[in-house]
């Protein structure tokens, strides 16, 4: 939505400026508010008042200008007196298509708190910038298209990141957060595609749709370990991603629909316990996918999760999961081994193995090779044919339900009626009873 007009806009706004011109509208200045505000002191109650300046700026005042300084605050004379007023916030498109304007710079003092929304927006050539310590929120779209971009340092009282916020800065190589900022917004970095590297917050818990979609200089991503939620498209078409690591953390967390889709220079998945559920399209068209490790607590595998991952060898599937969508490896033409440890076999998707190598080998838990035929997992499939896994020399696993209390000798085998004092299995733990 932020990035369709680009063209369109880039119109409007030099045909105004020349219909100003021509009116004789342009002057020199950069347009600014002045505002008094009077506000009740929530601790004492008594009223107080407060004067700052926002910048307010016009297509007719800025167009001309490669450089601004903001000075810290205006003296302004007022009912007979000289005010301060101190510059605290950029207002909603202020500087919005300064296409000449190259840097800007603020006094060491600053006190501004706020840029507003597209405050610095297709200032295509602006390449130096440096925001006070004092801002506190970056509004959406802020910095979109600002094309002349290679670094930027987040101050460190940001909270707030808007939606879009540094969309399609194509030239942005490096960003440094110096911030505990808690949360990247939807679209925030989007189309950056010269950004080789980020360094995520360790107090960032949450990563928007689209967040890092389109960067395609992006090689490598380490998640913190606070992230509980990182949404839809997050890093689709990072075409240089070759390695993801995901925290091991007490957080369970999933894998959004189309979260790698098309990176296709990845080529190692290793899923930790913490990840719970990869949704539909996760790792679609992952062309340079080899190995997928998925851990035991994964449970559920969405639709085309793995389609046209065609260099993936070998699979195990882990027997806790509980669904395997349609068309999951759907297209993974060099799949020669898949190892299913599901006791309880069920039917997959539709379509969930088709088109994989025709010589794959489809291994089974010792027992249970015509259960799985009955479900579907048959030589028809699984072309180099459905063989069991040899039979288990002790206790290979045990399933239980924590809400039941039943108990189990060393051998995995019910008991009935426990003895005071025997050594049982009871909810997943070896116990005593007393």
């Amino acid at each position: 939505m932020f990035m369709v007009s680009r063209v369109l806009r880039k119109v409007v706004v030099v045909t105004l400026m020349v219909i100003k011109s021509v009116a004789g509208l342009c002057d020199d200045g950069i347009d600014y508010k002045y505002i008094t505000e009077h506000v009740r002191n929530p601790e004492t109650g008594i009223p107080e008042t407060f004067r700052h300046a926002e910048v307010v700026g016009t297509l007719s005042t800025k167009s001309g200008y490669e450089s601004f300084t903001f000075p810290e605050k205006f003296i302004r004379y007022n009912s007979g007196q000289y005010v301060d007023f101190p510059l605290t916030i950029f207002r909603a498109h202020c500087l919005e298509g300064c296409y000449n304007l190259k840097r800007v710079t603020f006094s060491t003092t600053s006190q501004v708190t706020t840029i507003g929304d597209f405050s610095f927006a297709y200032c295509t050539n602006l390449s130096k910038i440096s925001l006070p310590s004092s801002v506190t929120t970056i509004g959406g779209g802020a910095f979109h298209s600002c094309w002349g971009l290679t670094s930027f340092v987040l101050p460190p009282k940001v909270q707030e990141l808007g939606t879009a916020a540094f969309s399609d800065c194509v030239n942005l190589t490096s960003f440094t957060f110096k911030t505990k900022l808690t949360s990247i917004s939807d679209y925030c970095f989007y189309g950056c595609r010269s950004l080789t590297s980020v360094d995520i917050p360790y107090s960032v818990r949450k990563i928007g749709r689209h967040a890092f979609e389109s960067c395609h200089s992006l090689t490598s991503v380490v998640l913190p370990i606070n992230v509980a939620e990182v949404r839809e498209y997050a890093f689709r078409n990072c075409t240089r991603l070759e390695s993801m690591t995901f925290p091991d953390n007490k957080v369970k967390v999933s894998i959004r629909r189309a979260m790698f889709d098309s990176c296709i220079s990845l080529e190692t998945v290793v899923l930790p316990s913490t990840i719970f559920y990869v949704g539909d399209s996760a790792f679609c068209n992952c062309t340079r996918l080899r190995e997928v490790v998925i851990s035991e607590e994964t449970d559920s595998i969405g639709h085309h999760a793995f389609h046209n991952c065609r260099r993936i060898r070998r699979l195990e599937i882990p027997s806790t999961m509980e669904r395997i969508g349609d068309s999951a490896f759907m297209g993974c033409e060099q799949l020669d081994s898949v190892y299913v440890r599901l006791l309880e076999p069920y039917a997959f998707g539709t379509d969930a193995f088709k088109d994989i190598s025709g010589k794959c080998v489809l291994m089974v838990p010792y027992g249970l090779r015509q259960a799985y035929i009955e479900k579907g997992w048959t030589e028809q499939v699984f072309r180099g044919g459905v063989k069991e896994m040899p039979e288990p020399e002790g206790i290979r696993s045990v399933r239980y339900k924590s809400s039941s209390g039943r108990y189990y000798d060393l051998q995995g085998r019910e008991v009935k009626a426990p003895r005071r004092g025997g050594i049982y299995i009871r909810n997943g733990r070896k116990v005593k009873l007393k």
